[in-house]
């Protein structure tokens, strides 16, 4: 095969098995508009010659990407009746019924095709091109998010297309117009950019990965070490990994840096003069686990890996196990602390399963850190960030490609943003109004603690204007902290008023605490290529991808971390940005009777999107949207919901009864006021308990249900016109939730801690209203941040999460204490 090495393999099928393609010419488009990002868009079009077959073919293209890397976009060029070419892109569909299509297509004998990833989660990608003419030149494109700097898609573009007459490399930086060299921002400082793209208006802001004032790896006056005594070394021993062999020596002296580093630590440490070395203990894994010993020194345990043999299969889930059994230290299981987790695997499983660590019965028992190494082409990240965040206190590491060593992840942990801060209007932050404005992470929550990467962690989103009015939001303030030292970003993403406030990207000093300001940088939307070959990639796009991409990350991580299946939000996300997920493909359907037949609107830039039939499609669509939204359905069995009943809006009546109610609970209130020395007289707590009787029966008799749970439903009078059920508006924020200013469903302050004077509106203007609380408890109540056991690694649920998933407050807490006292 010409023109390639090892990146790019195409195949075609029939009499022989194998049959070489020309590629004529490659033309890579490289898009860095800011390159503090980190982020960068690779666009490929390769021009493919079939010279062997004498007939239409097909082949299919088996791509591996760098890691992280994802499909965004593919498009075949395809000759039309009256002789003009016409560029035919791929639609975004569920994987399944990808499947189903592409098998009920060929059936029909129509041309179809469909790509996905090889196993779910990797990086390894493959495409069907069809078709190939005989002795025709065909070209084909894609486009693909790559993470990391401009040198690292240059790297790729030399390692997998072969430089020379064949290949034409264009590197761009910036969108054409706004030039975003590195002197605008410092890459080590951050950045920020924002954007029009898919309608919206997108941002992204960059916190680096590293501390901006370079903190020697011996200064220890952070208290950010710790000492380590005992690694475990888990070693994938699987077929798949003999291909890494080359990879053994530089790891083996990596382990041995991270080894001398240990040492001198622990020496330093210890006060009487003991000579203390750090242990390994060596396991293989591949279908089942077994133990190699203990090493003492690090040469022992390199020729012990040296030595291993790859062979068979792969299981990751016998990894649970093992982790479990490495935990059980309290238990007597186990006499020697494990301090570190380093596991060296691709996570290619053959089943593609995913191992779940939250079935481990006490998780909070894994008290080291799982650092993943995915130093391989090929890798399965989405496994290896769920066996890295096995620990719910104590986040691992994922080492890639781009890490010169071990010792920064193990020895010191990663920094955290700790918070992310907006300057959007209250009533749009408690969404009383629809601004518009979306952030990932959430920028409700109180506390983030998400831990950072090597490449730094971004904040995106969407500006936007919502149905109430363009959203107010015009700086973002994140902060880190690198060990014990707190550090401030500041993102201005509109043009406003600072106050005189610097914005050049400089590290300023106030009152002892370091903050960085970044004024945003604004790309274009859409640059036309004219006449030029090169694939059309957007500037502006990036951010929409990024956003999409951050989106969906966050979702799966917490999917895995909460043991919650995220599937359905993951395929929404993935379908309506258009790139290709473990939960969707790219299809590639031509006419437009393949698209109606198969109940599919075509996408922008296919030549079918412009037919009458396909506007008919889209009109009747927006249509059927529509009057889903203005009808009220119930959420259990779809039927329309009435007045007064429950899930319904209340009647006069039941608003009446729940204004009485209010009353009632105000004046309780009021009487636990009165105190004695601190305490309540016990007269006062006799007639209490009494009245809380009374007011239950007369609460159970006015509604026809026991709303304290305490009644016999089996009471419930339906003749009775008064017995109308109540839904009464709680508070959904559950732990986070201290009940201030909680205005459930009456429109009024049920704890006494508002204004009385509301207590005085007439009857008429006593309607529900959406509960505040879980809102205002975001910004205001939230004292302690979200629980580790359903985000993982300190990474808080995405809005909306369960109650369930921010619950076990106290263990959060202990583990800030533990985690602060590791520190010093």
């Amino acid at each position: 095969m010409k023109g390639l090495k090892n990146g790019i393999t195409l195949r075609t099928f029939g009499e022989k098995t194998s049959v070489p393609l020309d590629i004529k010419k490659t033309v890579c488009k490289i898009l860095d508009p800011a390159p503090f990002l980190r982020r960068v868009l690779i666009g490929v079009e390769l021009t493919i010659v079939n010279n062997e077959v004498n007939e239409d073919i097909s082949g299919k293209l088996r791509l591996t990407l760098p890691q992280g890397a994802t499909v965004k976009k593919f498009e075949f060029l395809r000759a039309e009746s009256d002789g003009t070419f016409l560029w035919y892109p791929a639609t975004a569909v569920p994987k399944k019924r990808a499947k189903e299509i592409v098998y009920k297509e060929k059936e029909k004998g129509r041309e179809v095709a469909a790509v996905s990833d090889v196993a779910t989660g990797s990086n390894v990608f493959e495409i069907e091109v069809s078709p190939l003419p005989y002795q025709e030149e065909v070209k084909c494109r894609l486009e693909s998010l790559v993470e990391g700097c401009l040198e690292d898609a240059k790297d790729f573009v030399s390692t997998y297309f072969n430089p020379g007459e064949h290949t034409e490399t264009v590197v761009m930086v910036g969108d054409g117009e706004t030039e975003t060299s590195k002197n605008h921002s410092s890459e080590d400082l951050g950045g920020a950019v924002v954007g029009e793209c898919f309608g919206k208006t997108h941002f992204i802001c960059r916190v680096p990965g590293s501390n901006p004032k370079e903190l020697s790896l011996k200064n220890k006056s952070s208290g950010s070490t710790r000492n380590v005594e005992r690694i475990a070394i888990v070693w994938d021993v699987s077929a798949s990994m003999s291909k890494t062999k080359g990879l053994v020596q530089k790891r083996c002296n990596r382990l041995k840096e991270l080894a001398i580093r240990c040492n001198e630590l622990l020496t330093e440490s210890i006060k009487d003069g003991r000579s203390t070395t750090v242990a390994f203990e060596l396991f293989t894994f591949g279908i089942t686990v077994e133990s190699k010993g203990v090493f003492n020194e690090v040469d022992d345990l390199i020729d012990c890996i040296n030595e291993i043999d790859y062979d068979g299969g792969t299981d990751v889930t016998s990894l649970v196990k093992l982790i479990s059994e490495l935990a059980a230290t309290s238990n007597g299981k186990r006499e020697d602390t494990i301090d570190s987790v380093l596991v060296f695997s691709d996570g290619m499983d053959n089943l593609g399963r995913v191992p779940n660590f939250s079935s481990i019965q006490d998780s909070y028992n894994i008290s080291f850190p799982i650092h993943c190494i995915a130093d391989e082409n090929e890798v399965n990240l989405r496994c290896l960030r769920s066996i890295s965040s096995a620990s719910p206190l104590y986040p691992g590491k994922l080492f890639t490609r781009s890490d010169e060593s071990y010792v920064r992840g193990v020895l010191f942990p990663q920094p955290i943003l700790k918070s992310i801060k907006t300057d959007q209007a209250d009533d749009a932050f408690v969404e009383e109004i629809d601004d518009g404005f979306l952030c990932i992470p959430d920028h409700r929550l109180q506390t983030v603690n998400e831990p950072i990467g090597s490449n730094g962690a971004l904040i995106s989103g969407i500006l936007g204007d919502g149905q109430g009015g363009p959203s107010t939001v015009s700086k973002i303030t994140a902060e880190v902290l690198y060990g014990s030292e707190l550090h401030h970003f500041h993102f201005q993403l509109r043009p406003k008023n600072t106050d005189g406030v610097n914005s050049d990207g400089q590290l300023t000093v106030i009152d002892n605490a370091t903050h960085y300001f970044h004024s945003a940088i604004e790309l274009s939307e859409i640059k036309g290529t004219g006449k030029n070959p090169v694939p059309t990639v957007t500037p502006a796009s990036i951010l929409g991808y990024v956003y999409a991409e951050e989106t969906y990350r966050a979702v799966e991580n917490y999917g895995l971390k909460a043991g919650m299946d995220m599937k359905a939000f993951c395929e929404e996300l993935s379908l309506q940005y258009g790139f290709c997920s473990p939960e969707s493909s790219l299809l590639m359907l031509y006419s437009i009777d393949q698209f109606l037949d198969n109940d599919i609107l075509p996408p922008k830039g296919h030549p079918a999107y412009d037919h009458q039939k396909a506007a008919d499609k889209r009109l009747e669509r927006k249509e059927e949207k529509l009057k889903q939204q203005h009808t009220k359905n119930d959420g259990v069995n779809g039927e329309e919901m009435k007045v007064g009943e429950i899930g319904g809006a209340k009647n006069e009546d039941q608003i009446k009864k729940v204004f009485q109610l209010s009353r009632r609970l105000e004046e309780y209130f009021a009487r636990k006021e009165v105190s004695n020395g601190g305490a309540t007289p016990l007269s006062v707590q006799e007639e209490d308990e009494e009245q809380e009787q009374e007011e239950e029966e007369d609460c159970y008799n006015a509604t026809g249900m026991d709303m304290f749970g305490g009644g016999d439903e089996s009471e419930y009078d339906s003749d009775d016109n008064r017995a109308h059920p109540v839904m009464l508006y709680s508070c959904d924020y559950d732990d986070d939730c201290e009940g201030e200013g909680c205005s459930v469903g009456t429109g009024m302050d049920l704890f006494g801690t508002g204004d009385e004077s509301e207590e005085d509106e007439s009857d008429d203007d006593i309607a529900p209203v959406s509960s505040r609380c879980r809102m205002l408890s975001r910004r205001t109540a939230c004292d302690s941040p979200p629980t580790m056991m359903a985000s993982g690694m300190g990474v808080s649920p995405p809005a909306g999460a369960p109650p369930q998933a921010r619950s076990n407050v106290a263990q959060v807490d202990e583990f800030y204490s533990v985690n602060s006292r590791k520190t010093e």
